[in-house]
Protein backbone atom coordinates (compact mmCIF):
# COMPACT_ATOMS: atom_id res chain seq x y z
CA UNK A 1 0.00 0.00 0.00
CA UNK A 2 0.77 3.28 -0.86
CA UNK A 3 0.24 6.37 0.92
CA UNK A 4 -1.16 9.56 -1.15
CA UNK A 5 -2.40 12.80 -1.57
CA UNK A 6 -4.84 14.77 -4.00
CA UNK A 7 -5.87 18.73 -3.86
CA UNK A 8 -5.62 17.86 0.24
CA UNK A 9 -7.19 14.82 0.34
CA UNK A 10 -5.32 11.56 2.02
CA UNK A 11 -5.64 8.30 1.13
CA UNK A 12 -4.25 5.42 0.26
CA UNK A 13 -3.55 3.58 -3.12
CA UNK A 14 -4.33 -0.70 -2.26
CA UNK A 15 -2.97 -1.70 -5.66
CA UNK A 16 -1.85 -0.90 -8.88
CA UNK A 17 -3.80 -2.49 -12.64
CA UNK A 18 -1.16 -2.52 -14.92
CA UNK A 19 -1.96 -2.70 -18.78
CA UNK A 20 0.70 -4.99 -20.52
CA UNK A 21 2.78 -3.28 -23.58
CA UNK A 22 2.23 -4.43 -26.84
CA UNK A 23 4.18 -3.69 -29.83
CA UNK A 24 1.39 -2.52 -32.76
CA UNK A 25 3.05 -2.89 -36.08
CA UNK A 26 0.88 -0.87 -38.64
CA UNK A 27 2.35 1.57 -41.62
CA UNK A 28 3.67 4.74 -40.41
CA UNK A 29 0.60 6.40 -42.13
CA UNK A 30 -2.15 4.61 -40.36
CA UNK A 31 -0.46 5.18 -36.58
CA UNK A 32 -0.84 8.85 -36.05
CA UNK A 33 -2.77 7.92 -32.79
CA UNK A 34 -1.39 4.37 -31.89
CA UNK A 35 1.68 4.71 -29.95
CA UNK A 36 4.33 1.64 -28.56
CA UNK A 37 2.56 1.84 -25.40
CA UNK A 38 -1.73 2.34 -24.25
CA UNK A 39 -2.94 4.43 -21.44
CA UNK A 40 -6.68 3.89 -20.18
CA UNK A 41 -9.19 6.40 -20.98
CA UNK A 42 -12.46 5.11 -19.82
CA UNK A 43 -14.05 2.79 -16.95
CA UNK A 44 -16.86 1.40 -15.56
CA UNK A 45 -17.83 -1.00 -12.23
CA UNK A 46 -20.26 -3.01 -12.16
CA UNK A 47 -22.51 -4.57 -9.91
CA UNK A 48 -20.58 -8.02 -9.83
CA UNK A 49 -17.12 -5.70 -9.18
CA UNK A 50 -16.20 -6.14 -12.08
CA UNK A 51 -14.03 -3.24 -13.36
CA UNK A 52 -13.76 -2.68 -17.39
CA UNK A 53 -11.15 -0.44 -18.75
CA UNK A 54 -11.27 0.76 -22.52
CA UNK A 55 -7.76 1.73 -23.88
CA UNK A 56 -5.85 4.04 -26.28
CA UNK A 57 -5.52 0.86 -28.20
CA UNK A 58 -9.56 -0.34 -28.32
CA UNK A 59 -8.73 -3.21 -26.14
CA UNK A 60 -11.39 -3.64 -22.93
CA UNK A 61 -9.73 -4.87 -19.99
CA UNK A 62 -12.08 -7.22 -17.56
CA UNK A 63 -11.05 -7.41 -14.09
CA UNK A 64 -12.72 -8.71 -10.96
CA UNK A 65 -12.12 -6.20 -8.32
CA UNK A 66 -13.34 -6.94 -4.45
CA UNK A 67 -13.12 -6.91 -1.11
CA UNK A 68 -12.80 -10.02 0.84
CA UNK A 69 -12.55 -10.06 4.46
CA UNK A 70 -10.91 -6.72 4.24
CA UNK A 71 -8.49 -7.31 1.74
CA UNK A 72 -8.34 -6.10 -1.81
CA UNK A 73 -8.57 -9.18 -4.60
CA UNK A 74 -7.78 -8.27 -8.04
CA UNK A 75 -7.98 -11.08 -10.76
CA UNK A 76 -7.65 -10.46 -14.50
CA UNK A 77 -10.60 -11.97 -16.05
CA UNK A 78 -9.85 -11.50 -19.87
CA UNK A 79 -9.77 -8.67 -22.59
CA UNK A 80 -12.27 -7.90 -25.22
CA UNK A 81 -10.40 -8.03 -28.27
CA UNK A 82 -13.63 -6.47 -30.50
CA UNK A 83 -12.65 -6.37 -34.29
CA UNK A 84 -14.35 -3.76 -35.09
CA UNK A 85 -13.36 -1.66 -32.12
CA UNK A 86 -9.69 -2.69 -32.36
CA UNK A 87 -7.02 0.36 -33.44
CA UNK A 88 -9.13 3.17 -32.42
CA UNK A 89 -9.02 4.63 -28.35
CA UNK A 90 -11.97 4.24 -26.54
CA UNK A 91 -13.89 7.73 -25.56
CA UNK A 92 -16.33 5.94 -22.82
CA UNK A 93 -18.23 2.90 -21.84
CA UNK A 94 -21.24 2.18 -20.11
CA UNK A 95 -23.42 -0.22 -19.05
CA UNK A 96 -27.16 -0.72 -20.20
CA UNK A 97 -29.44 -1.04 -17.51
CA UNK A 98 -31.20 -2.77 -15.88
CA UNK A 99 -29.25 -5.78 -15.82
CA UNK A 100 -25.74 -4.29 -16.81
CA UNK A 101 -25.46 -7.25 -19.41
CA UNK A 102 -24.58 -5.39 -22.47
CA UNK A 103 -21.03 -2.52 -22.90
CA UNK A 104 -22.14 0.49 -24.98
CA UNK A 105 -18.30 1.05 -26.12
CA UNK A 106 -17.43 4.57 -28.03
CA UNK A 107 -14.97 4.86 -30.32
CA UNK A 108 -13.06 7.59 -31.89
CA UNK A 109 -13.90 6.47 -35.40
CA UNK A 110 -17.49 7.65 -35.18
CA UNK A 111 -19.36 4.62 -33.84
CA UNK A 112 -21.12 3.96 -30.92
CA UNK A 113 -20.87 0.65 -30.14
CA UNK A 114 -23.16 -2.36 -28.27
CA UNK A 115 -21.20 -5.31 -27.10
CA UNK A 116 -21.45 -8.57 -25.17
CA UNK A 117 -18.79 -8.89 -23.21
CA UNK A 118 -19.40 -12.52 -23.18
CA UNK A 119 -19.11 -13.14 -26.51
CA UNK A 120 -15.45 -11.71 -27.09
CA UNK A 121 -16.65 -8.22 -28.07
CA UNK A 122 -20.38 -9.30 -30.50
CA UNK A 123 -21.26 -6.56 -32.13
CA UNK A 124 -25.53 -6.10 -30.93
CA UNK A 125 -26.41 -2.73 -32.23
CA UNK A 126 -24.21 0.28 -34.14
CA UNK A 127 -25.01 3.78 -33.90
CA UNK A 128 -24.08 6.37 -36.22
CA UNK A 129 -24.31 10.14 -36.80
CA UNK A 130 -22.35 11.23 -33.75
CA UNK A 131 -18.98 12.72 -35.25
CA UNK A 132 -16.02 11.26 -32.59
CA UNK A 133 -12.63 11.13 -34.79
CA UNK A 134 -9.92 13.17 -33.38
CA UNK A 135 -11.34 14.39 -29.90
CA UNK A 136 -12.40 12.67 -26.29
CA UNK A 137 -16.08 12.51 -27.03
CA UNK A 138 -18.63 10.40 -24.66
CA UNK A 139 -22.10 9.14 -24.72
CA UNK A 140 -24.58 7.90 -21.80
CA UNK A 141 -27.53 5.73 -21.77
CA UNK A 142 -30.60 7.03 -20.22
CA UNK A 143 -31.48 5.47 -16.46
CA UNK A 144 -34.25 3.25 -17.85
CA UNK A 145 -32.30 1.75 -20.54
CA UNK A 146 -34.33 2.94 -23.56
CA UNK A 147 -32.46 5.72 -24.97
CA UNK A 148 -28.13 6.66 -25.96
CA UNK A 149 -27.22 10.50 -26.17
CA UNK A 150 -23.99 11.63 -26.95
CA UNK A 151 -22.03 14.40 -27.90
CA UNK A 152 -20.05 15.01 -31.21
CA UNK A 153 -17.47 16.91 -32.94
CA UNK A 154 -20.26 18.93 -35.04
CA UNK A 155 -21.50 21.15 -32.07
CA UNK A 156 -24.87 19.42 -31.41
CA UNK A 157 -25.93 16.06 -29.38
CA UNK A 158 -27.17 13.34 -30.59
CA UNK A 159 -29.74 10.90 -28.98
CA UNK A 160 -31.12 7.70 -30.35
CA UNK A 161 -33.37 4.34 -29.52
CA UNK A 162 -30.67 1.99 -27.38
CA UNK A 163 -32.22 -1.35 -28.92
CA UNK A 164 -32.82 -0.06 -32.32
CA UNK A 165 -30.30 2.34 -32.80
CA UNK A 166 -33.00 4.66 -34.58
CA UNK A 167 -31.82 8.27 -34.31
CA UNK A 168 -34.22 10.85 -32.85
CA UNK A 169 -34.22 14.20 -33.50
CA UNK A 170 -32.65 16.70 -31.30
CA UNK A 171 -34.08 19.98 -32.16
CA UNK A 172 -35.78 20.33 -28.79
CA UNK A 173 -32.06 21.07 -27.68
CA UNK A 174 -32.23 24.29 -29.60
CA UNK A 175 -27.94 23.71 -29.46
CA UNK A 176 -25.94 24.21 -32.23
CA UNK A 177 -22.38 25.22 -31.18
CA UNK A 178 -19.46 26.45 -33.21
CA UNK A 179 -17.43 23.67 -31.38
CA UNK A 180 -17.09 20.68 -29.34
CA UNK A 181 -20.41 19.04 -27.41
CA UNK A 182 -17.25 16.80 -25.35
CA UNK A 183 -19.62 14.87 -23.06
CA UNK A 184 -23.30 14.55 -21.39
CA UNK A 185 -24.64 13.35 -18.48
CA UNK A 186 -27.83 11.78 -17.32
CA UNK A 187 -29.52 12.22 -14.34
CA UNK A 188 -30.51 8.75 -12.45
CA UNK A 189 -33.36 10.19 -10.32
CA UNK A 190 -35.16 13.07 -12.26
CA UNK A 191 -35.66 13.99 -15.88
CA UNK A 192 -32.26 16.05 -16.19
CA UNK A 193 -29.80 16.22 -18.73
CA UNK A 194 -26.50 18.25 -18.62
CA UNK A 195 -24.93 18.58 -22.10
CA UNK A 196 -20.81 20.05 -21.95
CA UNK A 197 -20.05 22.24 -25.05
CA UNK A 198 -16.68 23.77 -26.34
CA UNK A 199 -18.27 26.99 -26.62
CA UNK A 200 -17.82 30.41 -24.71
CA UNK A 201 -21.33 31.39 -24.86
CA UNK A 202 -22.75 27.93 -22.98
CA UNK A 203 -20.24 26.11 -22.22
CA UNK A 204 -22.40 23.60 -19.60
CA UNK A 205 -26.03 23.40 -20.49
CA UNK A 206 -29.02 21.72 -18.49
CA UNK A 207 -32.23 20.66 -19.44
CA UNK A 208 -34.94 20.06 -17.17
CA UNK A 209 -38.02 17.93 -18.11
CA UNK A 210 -41.41 20.22 -16.05
CA UNK A 211 -44.24 17.54 -16.66
CA UNK A 212 -47.59 19.28 -15.68
CA UNK A 213 -50.04 17.84 -13.77
CA UNK A 214 -52.76 16.33 -15.24
CA UNK A 215 -55.29 16.07 -12.30
CA UNK A 216 -54.26 19.82 -11.47
CA UNK A 217 -54.91 20.24 -15.38
CA UNK A 218 -58.36 18.39 -15.06
CA UNK A 219 -59.10 20.49 -12.03
CA UNK A 220 -58.34 23.83 -13.93
CA UNK A 221 -60.61 22.96 -16.73
CA UNK A 222 -63.35 21.97 -14.54
CA UNK A 223 -63.13 24.94 -12.91
CA UNK A 224 -63.26 27.34 -16.16
CA UNK A 225 -66.18 24.96 -17.27
CA UNK A 226 -68.65 25.56 -13.89
CA UNK A 227 -67.63 29.28 -14.31
CA UNK A 228 -68.62 29.72 -17.80
CA UNK A 229 -72.28 27.40 -17.21
CA UNK A 230 -72.63 30.15 -13.90
CA UNK A 231 -72.21 33.22 -16.20
CA UNK A 232 -74.10 31.70 -19.03
CA UNK A 233 -76.99 31.01 -16.63
CA UNK A 234 -76.47 34.35 -15.21
CA UNK A 235 -76.72 36.18 -18.54
CA UNK A 236 -79.64 34.26 -19.61
CA UNK A 237 -81.84 35.39 -16.44
CA UNK A 238 -80.64 38.84 -17.10
CA UNK A 239 -82.16 38.64 -20.86
CA UNK A 240 -85.13 36.81 -19.34
CA UNK A 241 -85.91 39.92 -17.06
CA UNK A 242 -85.15 42.80 -20.02
CA UNK A 243 -87.31 41.01 -22.01
CA UNK A 244 -89.93 41.16 -19.32
CA UNK A 245 -89.61 44.56 -19.05
CA UNK A 246 -89.57 46.30 -22.35
CA UNK A 247 -89.87 44.77 -25.93
CA UNK A 248 -86.17 44.52 -26.85
CA UNK A 249 -85.61 44.63 -30.77
CA UNK A 250 -83.42 41.88 -31.70
CA UNK A 251 -82.07 41.25 -35.36
CA UNK A 252 -80.92 37.62 -36.23
CA UNK A 253 -77.55 36.59 -36.79
CA UNK A 254 -76.24 34.38 -39.11
CA UNK A 255 -74.57 31.03 -37.13
CA UNK A 256 -71.56 31.56 -39.56
CA UNK A 257 -70.98 35.17 -38.40
CA UNK A 258 -71.06 33.68 -35.16
CA UNK A 259 -68.82 31.08 -35.33
CA UNK A 260 -66.36 33.82 -37.46
CA UNK A 261 -66.17 35.81 -34.51
CA UNK A 262 -66.69 33.16 -31.65
CA UNK A 263 -63.14 33.24 -28.77
CA UNK A 264 -62.22 30.44 -26.77
CA UNK A 265 -64.49 30.38 -24.36
CA UNK A 266 -67.59 31.20 -26.39
CA UNK A 267 -66.48 27.58 -28.52
CA UNK A 268 -66.82 25.96 -25.06
CA UNK A 269 -70.49 27.51 -24.14
CA UNK A 270 -71.21 26.86 -27.62
CA UNK A 271 -70.33 22.77 -27.29
CA UNK A 272 -71.97 23.07 -24.08
CA UNK A 273 -74.85 23.99 -25.65
CA UNK A 274 -74.73 21.88 -28.14
CA UNK A 275 -74.28 18.70 -26.01
CA UNK A 276 -78.00 19.83 -24.11
CA UNK A 277 -79.47 19.54 -26.61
Amino acid sequence: MMEMEINGVRGVMLQELPLEIEKVHRPKEESTNLLDHRHPNAMVLDENDRLYIGDSLGYVHVWDVEVRHGQLTINRLHKIKGKEILGDPINSLNLHPPDNKLLVVHSRDNFIRTIDPKQKGEVIQRYFGSKSSKAMVRSVVSPDGSYLLSGSEDGRPHLWWFTSGAPIGTEFFELSVKGLVSDVAWNNEYNMIAVCTFSAEFPILVYVHEKQDIFEEMGTRKKVKRNLLEEEKDDEEVLSREENEEDVDLKPVSYTHLRAHETPEHLVCRLLLEKKK
